[in-house]
């Protein structure tokens, strides 16, 4: 499971709201400190843009011309001078530029469309120059700092079939909606076409693209209710009768259904040979292909081969049992659904064989919903993808009758988070290694583990367990079956890098609605305040951009060198301690205190930002100890962080939060929402000195290089010093 091939490069557009290229693609930047003024009273501070911070502020209906039924019945034209575009409200417009991120050569990083200029920036190092070819969209030149050029060309688009919505509300009944989004692209690949090295050198590949491939539909659901805190100050309480019936709650589940095109190597030509890829059809993706062979030649006509590899596959084929959520739109068959492609085999001729052993316990159906809060298999029978939102101990009050699955546990269980994990690896030398894992810690966040329930006492730094696996011990055999090598792993304050959101409670401060009309015919609102609950099937905070993937990273990790026929009997260990911090911008909250301040800009929902601090993941010391615990090298790291301020920002316009009419007398009434600014932004970070430190018999070795740069980041100088001390004592 899991094996890719990454002989090239790729770039990776990720769509934010709208394409950048698409339909609803926009170039127009609002004017947030002109707003921020209007909202404030003067009192904002200006540079919002500039200072990529970004911002979120409360703005009403009287100051900015919002229409009063936003969205349903807002006006369809643009006003040329309206401060708070048409397009942004209704949601027929992009305000949220893309993001591409690249990998080649050894470069990664990110980069953005400029909407002012059209031209593209890279937040991560201003040493790389990106460019497209002309006036298209579908090939991009990188120019790295060496003078290498990479050519990159569209093989991959990811369409929306179906982006549809089915709500129920208690008060007003059933209703389904599509989205603007059919038809729009979700993400586009740019693989890698051509390297033109500074030596003028040429390699070339080349890609077979399939005809577009229907993925599995994503479903989500919600449930959206009203906690009613009684009648506003204002309010008479003898005419108060509660705003539930005019705040009603409601059910909707949306459905997310997308196809797109695969691109597979089939050949790499460069001054000195050829590469060719073999690749044929697979069985748990109709369309999709499998990689069978690779052969290396002189070119592409000889019949001598160089090298060849062969590999080969079979399937793990999913149980049936239990629940799962069931798309009647899907044209996936029962083999897909169950079916996934495993990795036996990789032999070259006339050598013994590579072969791969799984952990053996059956992967369920793919639209099952036995699955923890990240997607791993947890082997729970769940009767729906709701969570059980009391074992969060949430300050939920008096819960509405629909928050009915306390019977689904959602949290991670290491047996069955392992199903099909890689666990052996034999070499053609008769020789084997073997892995072993455990379930990832983090003591950030508050997540339940499997055992917990709605009574468990969670005190503060308690460890959860879950977010996918980490590597726990390898072992490496001889041919005949004698431990030649073992370490073990142990990880230190484990963070989660995006907490877990399924539960928002929003303050709404007032909301009124008609209730009769007095005696004097004039007519009597029912103002009210409360919270709007919602309960989502998933996280509502989206995954962090700058983990790496990765949704636990660990402040240090501990490599044990363990005597071959002991597990606890260490020959020496290495401690790594690594920078390790969230995002800007992530409010956890678990009570009423907290959702005061936070629960409408939860709604709001603006994407986190890389904090300003050095890169996450950047070694900051190491340590190095010998058979007897003692310490025999050191290596410190310093680093130099700060904001690049070149970035983009896009612009959210969140829920409705209020609404309060102007007399008893008529029904005129001023709305409030949200709206927000968030920044695109890289952070240069860069190393300025490093010190290793060695422990000798009698003496100290300490050698420090210190590094400076220029404007760019480009490496102007390094120096080094070595200091010697001597303990008199030895």
């Amino acid at each position: 499971m899991g094996w890719t091939l990454q002989a090239g490069g790729s770039i990776v557009q990720i769509v934010n709201g709208f394409d950048d290229f698409g339909r609803y693609k926009n170039r127009d930047i609002i004017n947030i400190d002109q707003i921020a003024n209007i909202a404030s009273g003067g009192s904002s501070p200006t540079g919002i843009l500039s200072t990529c911070t970004g911002t979120n502020m409360q703005i009403t209906s009287d100051e900015f011309n919002i229409p009063l039924n936003m969205p349903s019945s807002s006006p369809t034209h643009e006003d040329p001078n309206a401060l708070i575009p048409v397009g942004l409200m209704v949601g027929d417009k992009d305000y949220e530029p893309d993001v591409f991120k690249f990998n080649a050569l050894g470069y990664s990083g990110t980069f953005v469309l400029d909407w002012a200029t059209e031209t593209y920036r890279c937040l991560t190092d201003s040493k790389i120059k990106i460019k497209k070819i002309a006036n298209t969209t579908d090939e991009f030149v990188i120019t790295t700092p060496e003078g290498h050029h990479l050519v990159f060309e569209l093989k991959e688009e990811t369409t929306f079939l179906d982006q549809s919505s089915t709500s129920f509300s208690y008060g007003t009944g059933s209703l389904s909606t599509s989205s603007r989004l059919i038809g729009e692209t979700s993400s586009r690949v740019y693989k890698l076409t051509h390297i033109y090295t500074n030596q003028n050198d040429h390699i070339e590949y080349f890609y077979t693209v399939t005809n577009p491939v229907e993925n599995f539909s994503s479903v989500s659901k919600s449930i959206t209710d009203y906690e009613d805190l009684g009648p506003h100050p204002l309010v008479n309480q003898n005419i108060y009768q509660g705003y539930s019936s005019g705040l009603s709650p409601s059910t909707s589940t949306s459905y997310s259904r997308t196809a797109q095109s695969f691109s597979y190597l089939n050949k790499i030509t460069f001054n000195a040979g050829v590469v060719l890829f073999t690749s044929s059809d697979r069985l748990d993706n109709v369309g999709a292909k499998k990689l069978d062979k690779i052969e290396v030649k002189s070119s592409e006509s000889s019949s001598k081969l160089i090298k060849a590899v062969d590999f080969s596959y079979d399937y793990f084929i999913g149980h049936t049992n239990g629940s799962y959520y069931y798309d009647t739109k899907s044209t996936k068959s029962s083999t897909e659904n169950t079916h996934r492609l495993k990795l036996t085999s990789i032999t070259e001729p006339g050598k013994p064989a590579h072969i791969f052993e799984y952990n053996t316990t059956p992967l369920p159906r793919k639209t099952s919903t036995a699955v923890d809060y990240w997607g791993y298999y947890n082997g729970h029978s769940n009767a729906d993808t709701f969570p059980n939102i009391f074992r969060f101990h949430y300050d939920i009050a008096t819960p509405h009758n629909l928050y009915s699955y306390s019977a689904n546990n959602r949290s991670s269980r290491d047996t069955y988070t392992k199903a099909g994990i890689l666990k052996k690896i034999s070499y053609p030398t008769g020789g084997y290694t073997r892995f072993y894992y455990e379930l990832n810690s983090f003591n950030n966040y508050i997540v339940p583990n499997y055992e917990d329930t709605s009574n468990t006492v969670y005190t503060e730094g308690r460890i959860s367990y879950g977010a996918g696996l980490r590597i726990q011990k390898i072992e490496n055999y001889n041919f005949d079956h004698t431990k030649i090598s073992q370490k073990k792993y142990t990880y230190q304050r484990g963070k989660l890098m995006t907490p877990l959101h399924f539960f928002n409670k929003s303050y709404i401060p007032r909301w009124d609605y008609i209730i009769a009309r007095s005696a004097q015919g004039f007519l009597v609102q029912n103002l009210g305040r409360g919270f709007r609950r919602s309960l989502n099937s998933n996280s509502m905070m989206a995954p962090s951009t700058n983990a790496s993937g990765n949704f636990v990273g660990y402040n240090s990790v501990t490599e044990h060198l363990l005597a071959n026929n002991s597990q606890t009997v260490t020959i020496g260990k290495i401690k790594d301690v690594y920078e390790n911090h969230n995002d800007e911008g992530i409010f956890p909250i678990t009570h009423n205190n907290q959702w005061y301040v936070h629960g409408n800009l939860n709604e709001l929902n603006l994407p986190t930002r890389e904090a300003s601090l050095t890169r996450n993941g950047s070694l900051l010391e190491q340590y190095m100890y010998d058979k007897y615990d003692s310490l025999k090298q050191k290596i410190i790291n310093t680093y130099a962080s700060a904001i690049r301020y070149d970035c983009v920002n896009g612009f959210k316009f969140g829920p409705q939060i209020k609404k309060v009419g102007f007399s008893q007398e008529y029904t005129t009434a001023v709305v409030t929402h949200m709206i927000g600014a968030y920044p695109i932004r890289g952070i240069d970070s860069y190393m300025t000195s490093r010190e290793t430190i060695q422990y000798m018999p009698g003496r100290v070795i300490a050698t420090k290089q210190q590094y400076s740069y220029n404007s760019l980041q480009q490496l102007t100088e390094k120096k080094t010093t070595t200091s010697v001390f001597y303990d008199k004592n030895k």
